[in-house]
């Protein structure tokens, strides 16, 4: 499939290929179905009531999750509304509606896209704020000499001397009303899935607005590509030809047993160093360009949303492993980071501000400009995909601070006196003599790194450590 990803700096296509155990999403949704249906079709007559789905939906909650709480007094406005030719038999797609009812799709994937962040990550980031004391909407030199100072004095709630995106409370009451229907639904404006699009004369009157905006990766703008006769207008067949384009860069996902889900980036080989890729962890990645970043996060269901549960037959009671209808849906959510000056200062991606970034804040501000303005601020945005229960979906899509792949290679030690668990050990930290953390400290920066430390890991000095 493809995803139509629009970004303050153009519009980024994205191909997406998702996979349950190896086996295409939309199969292994399908062959759910099937086997759902086989399970409620005990006679074998090939239909069944809605009293008869209600029974099995009831006696079901491991397959169900919350669903049959739900179901309560309301089966009759329940039939009124799924029943839609009015036969009292539950027809397949009658089915899917039902079952799916809590998420806001029935399909097997659905991405939706909200340009609720677009204005305030900008122009209302409490990062940018903190560090702009004068509040004239600018960062001059004095400001980002102060920067770190200015935003752990304003920002560090728990004075741990780094800054997670929790402590941005500015953006709570955005977050309320990002996904809102009315900033939603902009066919074009907003990310979409373009393989689910139904309606593509909406999404051609929308490009009409965009035709000069460029695409990533590349010098083309939307009326280049798709204007093809070129009388600055698009139209529906122009639009819906968007959908066999070969995208520069695939993202590959294979949802399977936490410890092993795959997540994989395929980048053309014509873009040579244009666009790279940083993996923060197994299933957070940054794909990086001139143009911006865009994050891509996996948070897989919890344990409570598949379960065992035990069913009596003839010859008594057996536990039956059931696979909740969860598993098989993927629902997705793009939109601007909340905050773009704290994703640009976030240099190793994990969502966490530590103790040296904050230390550096004056420097990579300096890097955008004399003077910087929140127009300058680069863009990044993020798409977080997720499966489980769509109850728990807030939770879900609320970044939070991962640690990296470096930071798992930490001795226990290091692990031990990391009080703030931003994955450096400052001198405040460090258990042993000062001498030796000067001794270990290559580079002189005051703090050491995942590699001074593996690289001293076993001489004298850091079995001193150890023994403190």
């Amino acid at each position: 499939m493809l995803l139509w990803v629009p970004t303050g700096k153009g519009v980024a296509l994205l191909g997406l290929n998702l996979s349950l155990d190896g086996v295409p999403l939309h199969k292994a949704f399908d062959a759910r179905l099937d086997r759902l249906i086989n399970a409620i079709d005990t006679d074998g007559k090939q239909s069944f009531d809605w009293n008869q789905l209600f029974d099995y939906v009831d006696n079901n909650p491991a397959v169900f999750g919350t669903s049959p709480s739900q179901l309560g007094n309301q089966t009759k406005n329940l039939i009124r509304r799924y029943d839609r030719n009015g036969n009292r038999l539950v027809e397949p797609d009658e089915l899917t509606r039902f079952i799916f009812r809590e998420a806001a799709t029935s399909k097997p994937f659905r991405l939706f896209g909200t340009d609720a962040l677009t204005w305030p990550s900008r122009h209302a980031s409490p990062i940018f704020v903190a560090i702009d004391k004068n509040n004239d909407s600018v960062i001059d030199d004095q400001e980002a000499f102060q920067a770190g100072q200015s935003i752990l004095r304003k920002l560090d709630a728990d004075n741990n001397q780094t800054i997670t995106l929790s402590e941005l409370t500015a953006f709570e009451s955005v977050d309320e009303r990002a996904w809102a229907t009315s900033r939603s639904s902009r066919r074009g404006e907003v990310a979409m899935d373009l393989h689910t699009t139904s309606d593509w004369s909406d999404f051609a009157y929308s490009l009409g607005g965009m035709i000069d905006q460029p695409f990533w990766y590349g010098s083309k703008t939307i009326g280049d590509w798709i204007d093809t006769d070129h009388d600055r207008w698009i139209s529906t067949n122009e639009a819906q030809a968007i959908d066999s384009q070969v995208p520069t860069v695939i993202i590959s996902v294979d949802f399977s047993d936490t410890s092993k889900t795959s997540l994989e980036v395929w980048i053309a080989p014509h873009t040579g160093n244009q666009i790279r890729v940083h993996r923060t962890s197994p299933d957070l990645i940054w794909i990086e360009s001139i143009e911006g970043q865009i994050c891509v996060d996996l948070t897989q269901m919890n344990s409570g949303d598949s379960a065992m549960m035990t069913q009596p037959n003839e010859s008594g009671v057996t536990s039956v492993e059931t696979d909740s209808i969860w598993e098989f849906q993927i629902r997705g959510r793009a939109a601007s980071h909340r905050d773009l000056l704290f994703a640009f200062l976030d240099q190793d991606r994990n969502h966490r501000l530590s103790t040296r970034e904050i230390r550096h804040v004056g420097d990579q501000i300096k890097h955008l400009g004399n003077t910087v303005t929140p127009e300058d601020l680069p863009q990044s945005t993020v798409i977080q995909l997720v499966r489980g229960q769509p109850q728990q979906d807030e939770e879900r899509f609320r970044l939070s601070p991962v640690s990296s792949v470096d930071i798992q290679q930490h001795p226990r030690w290091v692990t031990r006196s990391d009080l703030n668990g931003d994955g450096d050990l400052s001198e405040s930290e460090f258990i042993g003599p000062i001498e030796v953390f000067r001794r270990l400290d290559q580079n002189g920066d005051a703090f050491l790194s995942i590699h001074e430390i593996l690289s001293a890991e076993g001489s004298s000095a850091t079995e001193n450590v150890q023994e403190h």
